[in-house]
């Protein structure tokens, strides 16, 4: 082998190397979201306030508490999911703490850190959710502002399958940290081989020079 053969292997493992590092540092990071989501001491508490609200008819406050949720959870799963994206700028990371909802679910999407299917969902509830509180003045009818609510409450309990679920599995994709630290280990040794052949061409080819 060459030693711009051996140079060439070692840039790729390099490469390797880096991604496989940033693919660790993002699994780390997913470990500060619990698994299931859904578990979690505010989120059900919530929920249940919402739910609560629910059934004394109290669509408007039922609403607005879902919507929060939903808002809630999408945020803190782009936080993570685009973490090594938004870190690289301090301008852009203090402009993503001020991201509306389309905005972020569009990066999501463009990054493919969601499918497109999921990125309709949330979108279709954005919209009506804009659509009921933008227009909420406007309605003469309180029952109308009702089956309005009503209805915008239970596809936002649809999104809880298609949202919340779906986040807290994709968070679970993919190799774990240490599954990944064994493959890190594998590349190093590899590299580490490389190397020394390299060194060892190299010092050959200079004492033939002499």
């Amino acid at each position: 082998m060459t030693a711009e053969e051996l140079k060439s292997q070692i840039k790729s493992l390099e490469d390797q190397l880096k991604s496989l590092s940033l693919e660790l540092r993002e699994s780390q990071s997913y470990q500060k979201i619990p698994q299931n989501i859904t578990e979690t001491k505010n989120y059900k508490h919530f929920l249940d306030e919402a739910e609560g609200a629910f059934l004394k008819k109290e669509y408007l406050e039922a609403f607005l508490i879902q919507s929060c949720i939903i808002e809630g959870v999408l945020k803190k799963y782009a936080s993570t999911k685009l973490s090594s994206i938004v870190s690289q700028s301090v301008t852009l990371k203090n402009k993503f703490k001020s991201f509306e909802f389309a905005r972020i679910i569009d990066e999501l999407l463009i990054s493919r850190k969601i499918k497109k299917d999921l990125y309709e969902n949330l979108d279709t509830y954005r919209r009506k959710r804009n659509e009921v509180i933008h227009d909420l003045l406007e309605y003469k009818d309180k029952k109308e502002l009702d089956e309005e609510l009503k209805k915008a409450y239970e596809l936002g309990r649809h999104m809880k399958g298609s949202i919340v679920d779906d986040i807290s599995e994709e968070i679970k994709e993919g190799l774990t940290a240490s599954e990944l630290d064994a493959q890190i280990e594998v590349l190093l040794v590899q590299l580490n081989n490389l190397q020394q052949q390299l060194i060892s061409l190299e010092e050959g080819g200079k004492n033939k020079l002499r």
